[in-house]
């Protein structure tokens, strides 16, 4: 298990600082949110530089996130397929800027781009998200990346909101290249205990967020995480725990600290037990 966080905290902070930074902590790779560096798929010398920044200091560039930043005109499970269309073919471009950057994942998380459109049923909606997925997955495959599906509790969209249907989607997707991943404050709203959800994801689950139920750092609420993390030893989880701050207000360098201090504290408690 390895540690990355979600560069959107240290939007004001210069890339090398940042790394700097995270290495010095402890952690082992970053999660980038093109926004933050107004990067696009074409701009070939700044994801260059970036990447050779954080390359250079250590890190893993583990993937991208947070991909539809500014867009509002984009879904992934629109009834108009022209709407779906665009979304795919502007998915198709971040795939290689994924690769371009050293990626390896894109989370598919996204909200509000995969809200059940009104006058849309749920099963249309579901076949349209397939739609979608085609032509991305194909040049996911030709670039080795992997696309993670998120389930978001229902307070954030209306659309695949617990870890079984993300499962049963990717299932019928049939994939290689579409996994699963998990969100701490999203797992605290399904009516099921986390670990108990997280042992029945093994063989899917690819990419994990860990957020407090409070939206903030692990640490900083009341979500614990050593169910969670004895769990992801239990399915023999390999892949990173990537720190997520949905409220960006908080100090990043506090929470960073406080945030990796607490895994690892996590992490040592569980590995005393055996």
């Amino acid at each position: 298990m390895k540690f990355a966080f979600c560069n959107e905290l240290f939007k004001k902070w210069k890339v090398d600082r940042m790394c700097d930074f995270l290495v010095k902590l402890g952690y082992q790779g970053i999660e980038l949110a093109p926004w933050v560096y107004s990067i696009s798929p074409k701009d070939f010398s700044k994801i260059d530089k970036i990447s050779t920044v954080i390359h250079k200091s250590g890190l893993d560039i583990v993937g991208i996130h947070n991909i539809f930043w500014g867009k509002s005109n984009y879904s992934m499970n629109h009834p108009d397929k022209s709407i779906r269309k665009k979304t795919s073919a502007y998915v198709c471009d971040l795939v290689t800027l994924c690769s371009d950057l050293g990626g390896k994942v894109i989370i598919m998380g996204n909200p509000q781009h995969r809200i059940v459109q009104e006058g849309t049923t749920y099963e249309e909606a579901w076949a349209n998200m397939k739609d979608f997925f085609r032509k991305p997955l194909d040049i996911a495959r030709e670039k080795q990346i992997t696309f993670c599906l998120e389930p978001l509790s229902n307070d954030q969209t209306n659309f695949i909101n617990t870890a079984q249907e993300a499962i049963a989607f990717i299932k019928e997707v049939d994939h290689p290249n579409l996994a699963l991943m998990l969100d701490g404050y999203s797992l605290s709203k399904e009516d099921r205990k986390n670990e108990d959800i997280i042992l029945h994801t093994e063989g899917y689950l690819k990419y994990f967020h860990a957020d407090d139920a409070n939206k903030k750092g692990p640490g900083a609420g009341k979500t614990d995480f050593i169910p969670i993390f004895r769990s992801l030893k239990h399915i023999n989880y390999q892949g990173y725990v990537s720190v997520e701050i949905h409220d960006l207000t908080v100090d990043p360098e506090v929470t960073a600290s406080r945030s990796i201090q607490y895994m690892m504290k996590c992490l040592d408690f569980i590995n005393s037990q055996g």
